[in-house]
């Protein structure tokens, strides 16, 4: 036992650390944040917070979570930690500094009818596990709690990995995966079919099978691509440009591992290559899907905005670098104000973790400061493995297993 803290063998030795705390991560810790101290917010309080809010979470019981994230959380938050903490009764969100200023900049960019040119889009990037998605995640009810129609894609990495792919019968060349389509589509008529079905279909286009009969909305091409889901990319596609025109109410899109789609492949297999004993994988661009969203910047809503975040592979920076680093320099230049590079958890924010651990009764005890700072260290910053390096000293309520 050193200042409270237990001492393992292994201790003395190199940590079995899962990365290595390099300059680059260690950068990224900033004790002198001022974090608000620990609180719960029930989820009618998430439309009025502001950065006195810093470091308080906002519960969302199980019914509001499936009311409020048909599609699921994004970064399937709700069925990692979070899950093994409440045994999927309830699920909470960490506000960070970088949700508040998201949230402010949705409420800006209505208030001035995405005029400007700083209205169009907010970018989040970081280390893999910094908490992205935990960021993303509070912005959904925000928005819908006000009246915003909001598409989610979970994950980028889903809709270039997941799912079966067809060819597709708009676009020769193209590839559809309907798995990726679908959860979106759902998502939108749960939260937003009353909005939807205010707003007529004006596009003349055709898709196979669809008929629109009489008074055809938003709505009606939705649940065509829910009917029969090997046209449901081709309903997202039409989809995207009947919603880039709509001034009725605000558009939110928001979109997790963009950087998915900017990768030099997707995990398919191009089945128009035929050899022995090689094969080759299809391009992102190749997939209808990414072609509809991956241009966060330049997304072509009137009267909408984009929030996406990228992810590093293997916690390494070099594959985001040769992507994004001239364009957020550019970006910057132009004064666009909506790109945050965000760090691992401050230190008040991991305190306010490990609080919220204490306050559900996760521990069998609570855990002191020394301890804290010994889980900190261990951890990096990096929240997703607060519960793995917290177990390692602290014993935990017996029946909550890994999952």
């Amino acid at each position: 036992m050193q200042n409270g803290v237990p001492m393992d063998p292994w201790l003395y030795e190199k940590p079995p650390t899962p990365f290595k705390i390099d300059k680059s991560i260690r950068l990224h810790f900033n004790p002198s944040k001022q974090i608000s101290p620990f609180g719960l917010l029930d989820k009618e309080q998430l439309v009025n917070i502001n950065e006195a809010d810093i470091g308080r979470f906002v519960v969302f019981e199980k019914e509001d979570i499936e009311k409020y994230f048909p599609e699921g959380t994004v970064g399937d938050y709700h069925k990692r930690d979070d899950i093994l903490i409440h045994k999927g009764k309830r699920t909470g969100f960490l506000l960070r500094e970088e949700t508040i200023k998201i949230m402010e900049r949705l409420n800006a960019a209505r208030e001035n009818k995405f005029a400007g040119p700083d209205d169009k889009y907010s970018l989040i990037y970081g280390l893999n596990g910094s908490g992205k998605s935990g960021v993303l995640n509070p912005i959904i009810p925000f928005a819908r709690m006000q009246g915003w129609i909001v598409i989610v894609i979970r994950s980028g990495f889903e809709l270039v990995s997941g799912y079966r792919i067809y060819e597709s019968e708009r676009v020769p060349g193209m590839y559809d995966n309907p798995g990726g389509a679908v959860p979106t589509i759902r998502g939108l008529l749960h939260c937003h079919k009353e909005q939807l079905s205010k707003l007529p279909l004006k596009g003349n286009f055709e898709i196979n099978g669809f008929q629109r009969g009489e008074n055809p909305t938003l709505a009606t091409l939705l649940e065509f691509g829910l009917k029969k889901d090997r046209a449901s990319c081709d309903v997202l596609f039409h989809f995207k440009n009947e919603i880039s025109q709509v001034t009725e109410y605000p558009i939110l899109v928001v979109a997790d591992t963009v950087s998915a789609f900017a990768a030099p492949k997707a995990d398919f297999y191009d089945p128009t290559y035929e050899h022995k004993f090689d094969v080759r994988f299809l391009h992102p661009n190749s997939l209808t899907l990414v072609q509809i969203w991956k241009d966060f910047a330049k997304h072509g809503i009137k009267n909408g905005h984009y929030v996406a975040a990228t992810g590093h592979q293997n916690r390494d920076q070099r594959f985001f670098e040769t992507k994004y680093t001239n364009f957020i320099e550019r970006e910057k230049a132009a004064g666009i104000k909506g790109i945050f590079e965000l760090p691992v958890l401050r230190k008040g924010e991991f305190d306010s973790w490990m609080s919220y651990l204490d306050h559900f009764k996760y521990f069998k005890r609570e855990v002191p400061g020394g301890e804290r700072d010994y889980v900190y260290h261990m951890c990096g910053g990096i929240g997703s493995d607060i519960l793995k390096y917290s177990r390692v000293i602290v014993p935990y309520v017996e029946g909550i297993v890994e999952q």
